[in-house]
């Protein structure tokens, strides 16, 4: 009984931490947010949603990441 709770422990915690895991590659210079969440999507699976033309009105992203986890390629996004 106890091997079974570590094995259903251990196979949660591996689950848990998969999509934590993700990271994002892309160099774009003057890309307009519209075209960058494709990318994302592609890359890690996450869809994005947003209102309207709200991405249309933003401004055009110049960035260089390689392998940089999801949450911190967002922060460099929206900076």
């Amino acid at each position: 009984m106890r091997i079974l709770t570590l094995l259903i422990f251990t196979a949660s915690m591996a689950v848990s931490a998969r999509p934590l895991a993700q990271t994002v590659t892309l160099k774009a210079k003057n890309l307009p947010l519209e075209k960058i969440f494709p990318v994302v999507k592609a890359q890690t699976g996450y869809v994005f949603f947003s209102y309207g033309n709200l991405l249309q009105k933003s401004k055009a992203v110049t960035l260089d990441a390689d392998q940089v986890p999801l949450q911190q390629f967002l922060a460099m996004v929206f900076r």
